[in-house]
């Protein structure tokens, strides 16, 4: 039996994938062209539009979703999601080419301390969908805005991973002011992340497995 996404997860990794949302086809298409250049790959299906870090809360791992799922829940507050919610949206392909990204040496204590800022300072925040333009113009010319895109008080997905790293376990992986999805995916080709799972197409490659 193919392993499952519980089987895998722990807390402190971050789940970085293709949906296949309207909104998930935008994110990818705007960033073809640097998935383009890091896979040389044309193709843009896998480029991932979604991160979602995993979340410890009363001894249990969620997901934490910063996402817009239906436009009539706006302000779509960030909130949790259940691993078995997710499993499903795997096997019914909603979700695929879920890479599960783990920072190496992740120690017990910052992995605790990555669960409570999310659930304190992320938690129930809007989506920054004000984000949107100068993430864009982020994939066009590279890290060029002087500060953080968006709104102050909201958060999106790679945005809140970003955080609760820096500012939660007080190590900043990504260095970079606007980080995306696919930069997610950059680090780890850069070895900031490592990629211990891999699940797509109703097939699970699992690292060392």
């Amino acid at each position: 039996m193919e392993p499952k996404l519980s089987d895998i997860i722990r807390e402190g990794d971050c789940l970085n994938m293709s949906t296949t949302t309207k909104l998930g086809g935008m994110i990818r298409h705007m960033e073809r062209r640097e998935w383009k250049k890091l896979t040389g790959l044309q193709d843009h299906r896998c480029c991932p539009n979604h991160d979602a870090p995993v979340i410890k809360y009363n001894g249990t791992l969620y997901i934490g979703d910063c996402a817009v799922d239906e436009w009539k829940y706006f302000p779509w507050p960030c909130h949790l999601t259940s691993v078995e919610q997710y499993e499903q949206d795997i096997a019914s392909g909603k979700v695929y080419a879920v890479r599960v990204m783990r920072v190496p040496g992740i120690t017990p204590v910052e992995q605790a301390a990555l669960s409570n800022y999310w659930m304190t300072e992320v938690q129930g925040e809007p989506y920054d969908i004000a984000a949107f333009p100068g993430l864009a113009l982020t994939c066009i010319l590279g890290d060029v805005l002087p500060r953080q895109a968006g709104w102050p008080f909201a958060h999106f997905c790679t945005e809140s991973y970003r955080l609760m790293w820096r500012d939660g376990a007080k190590r900043d992986i990504y260095q970079t002011k606007n980080a995306t999805p696919l930069t997610t995916y950059a680090r780890a080709l850069a070895g900031k992340l490592e990629n211990v799972a891999y699940f797509n197409d109703g097939k699970v490659w699992v690292k060392g497995g």
